[in-house]
């Protein structure tokens, strides 16, 4: 299955077999975003829930063909659907004088995944001390 990010050119591709290994045929969100552990409170940690449209997509890494890897997207739409799932904020960095407030740092599968899952919403952690691509 192929799915677009938002607003962009940009595409990706999950295999339909993982889309239905991981059960996502007839999946439908509850919230507008993925469940995080809730109270995590992290001296010079923000912790919060953003639209995925102020997040901008990292470029190079939708600049492929072949699908996202089983191992690594199965989990976490997995995760969606249980009852008891919980996953890690993306971690961002913030952007200033960009259409977008933030930029994906860490969070590449689980920021597709909340694309093709239907999510609109993400939570995220910034911090002071966001590792940054050379």
């Amino acid at each position: 299955m192929r799915f677009r990010v938002p607003g962009e050119a940009f595409e990706f591709q999950i295999e339909d077999a993982d889309w239905v290994f991981a059960g996502m045929q007839q999946f439908r969100p509850a919230l507008p975003f993925f469940p995080y552990p809730r109270g995590l409170n992290v001296s010079g940690v923000d912790l919060q829930v953003v639209p995925l449209a102020q997040i901008e997509p990292c470029a190079p890494r939708f600049d492929r063909t072949e699908p996202l890897a089983r191992e690594r997207i199965v989990p976490i739409l997995m995760a969606f659907r249980s009852q008891e799932g919980v996953l890690p904020p993306v971690q961002v960095e913030p952007l200033d004088g960009s259409r977008y407030s933030f930029r994906l740092v860490n969070g590449f599968h689980r920021y597709c995944a909340s694309i093709a899952g239907g999510f609109t919403e993400i939570p995220i952690v910034t911090h002071a001390l966001a590792w940054r691509r050379p």
